[in-house]
């Protein structure tokens, strides 16, 4: 074994499987009790906004507890396989370059005109096609509030309609909101942003000084990580626009998650080619010890959680600056803990100090805000008669089901009229509704939730029938 310049052994190396295995109690712990909190705070958010509790559609404590068992598992099975899988491809690439003699000049010209080209390709996929193309020049993407607040693509006779609703109930409903942000081409902003930092990259690497210096690297990576976040908020108005797309005899009309997958594929592509340059430089001798690697993998988080979850990216948005501003907190909090958490844990020597701890309290605390405002945002849809589905592996389970109520018997009648109601559950006996046309009614969010023995009533889906307000009744013959 050789020693260090000072003559004494060098630190033994621990792997971090072991590292993490070894305290392994106190780090499940403390993400099982973030993740309960998660899961506790958007409930509470989402029921207490249509004036009940969780416990009154029978989500008790154990409940709650044993689903953020099921989710701490997930989680931590998913975090594992894409961790693993990006310190194995990224790593193996870097530790093969620097067995080999390599061209450091012309490898990172190459990869930074990937990143330049990469893009130019995405975006004329998307100018290609003349539906497509069409639907981007006519849309617009509006941020409004009426009753609820959502961010999407709108075309200009829903743009003119909104403006002029909004300026004529100015005075009788002062929340209401409507602001034109601009054509739907303006989701181009992170291809502009990557053709920025592919160009800065070009010319930088040229300079003699890019193997000495590493702030070099930090500029180029500066909008390379405000692409990757950009790409991520666009991606739900990209996918939608593409899904919009009519069939056509061509390949690309008739198959629009061919354009999806196809942007995300070749976004993802120009954001690694990138980073390997840039890995390459500050990741030091051993790539996979560095920190540089998970802090590359958090720079491209949101463009997969805007192309795999879309839903994410939307509810962000839709629930305005705040919640925006919160997730890139978030994301940038996440990104410089891991210069103290992965270099430390691999050692052993993981030690307790402010900055630290104030890091995770800024995580956990924009983490429950977070969960809060997407409990909020759920609860809003089902005040507004929106149904919720439950999806598998979602972080809540909530439903909402608008549905009508009859009596069992022929010949009675129910205490309740017949308009519809959301179902949100039952539990004792009891049904849990809500009566989301009295909220429809009223300009200020309020509270309408509504009980009634489950014995002798009959629940059934109610007709959907876009052409009223509510978008539903009860008629006879649905």
């Amino acid at each position: 074994m050789s020693k260090t310049d000072d003559g004494s052994d060098p630190p033994k190396r621990v792997s971090f499987l072991r590292a993490l295995t070894s305290d392994y109690k106190a780090y499940a712990s403390l993400i099982g009790l973030l993740i309960y909190g998660v899961v506790r705070v958007a409930y509470d958010a989402f029921y207490a906004r249509l004036g009940i509790f969780p416990e009154a559609v029978g989500l008790s404590e154990t409940t709650i507890l044993g689903r953020a068992v099921l989710y701490l598992a997930l989680t931590v099975a998913v975090t594992t396989l894409f961790v693993g899988l990006w310190l194995i491809a990224v790593g193996a690439l870097l530790e093969r370059r620097r067995q080999t003699r390599r061209d450091d000049a012309s490898w990172t010209r190459r990869l930074f005109l990937v990143t330049f080209s990469l893009p130019l390709v995405a975006f004329g996929l998307v100018a290609a096609g003349s539906h497509l193309r069409s639907a981007l020049n006519e849309n617009h993407l509006a941020y409004y509030c009426f009753q609820r607040c959502k961010f999407s693509a709108l075309k200009p006779s829903e743009v003119d309609a909104l403006r002029g609703l909004a300026q004529r109930l100015g005075a009788e409903h002062p929340n209401y909101r409507f602001v034109d942000v601009g054509p739907e081409w303006i989701v181009v902003i992170p291809i502009a942003l990557i053709l920025t930092a592919a160009v800065l990259g070009l010319a930088l690497s040229r300079r003699p000084s890019w193997t000495s210096e590493r702030r070099l690297p930090l500029i180029v990576l500066a909008p390379l990580a405000f692409a990757a976040f950009m790409a991520g908020v666009f991606a739900p108005h990209l996918i939608a626009a593409a899904n919009d797309v009519s069939s056509e005899s061509a390949f690309i009309y008739a198959h629009p998650e061919f354009v999806r997958w196809s942007v995300f594929v070749l976004i993802f592509a120009a954001l690694l080619a990138a980073l390997l340059v840039i890995l390459d430089r500050l990741a030091g001798g051993e790539p996979r010890r560095s920190p540089w690697m998970i802090a590359a993998l958090i720079i491209v988080l949101p463009v997969l959680l805007g192309f795999f979850a879309p839903n994410v990216a939307l509810f962000i948005q839709e629930e305005g600056a705040d919640a925006v501003a919160a997730a890139a907190l978030l994301w940038a909090a996440l990104f410089a803990v891991s210069f103290w958490v992965w270099p430390n844990l691999r050692e052993g020597n993981m030690q307790p100090s402010a900055a630290l701890a104030i890091v995770l309290a800024v995580i956990v605390s924009l983490t429950l805000y977070l969960a809060w405002e997407r409990g909020i945002n759920l609860a809003k849809k089902a005040a507004m008669g929106d149904q919720i589905l439950v999806r598998r592996f979602s972080l809540l389970t909530v439903r909402s089901s608008v549905v009508c109520l009859e009596p069992s018997t022929k010949g009675t009648s129910l205490q309740l009229s017949g308009r519809p109601y959301v179902y949100l559950g039952e539990a004792g006996g009891t049904l849990v509704l809500y009566d989301f046309l009295t909220d429809l009614a009223r300009d200020v969010p309020e509270a309408f939730p509504v009980r009634a023995p489950a014995s002798n009533i009959v629940v059934r889906i109610a007709h959907y029938n876009p052409h009223t307000l509510a978008r539903w009744d009860c008629a006879p013959n649905s």
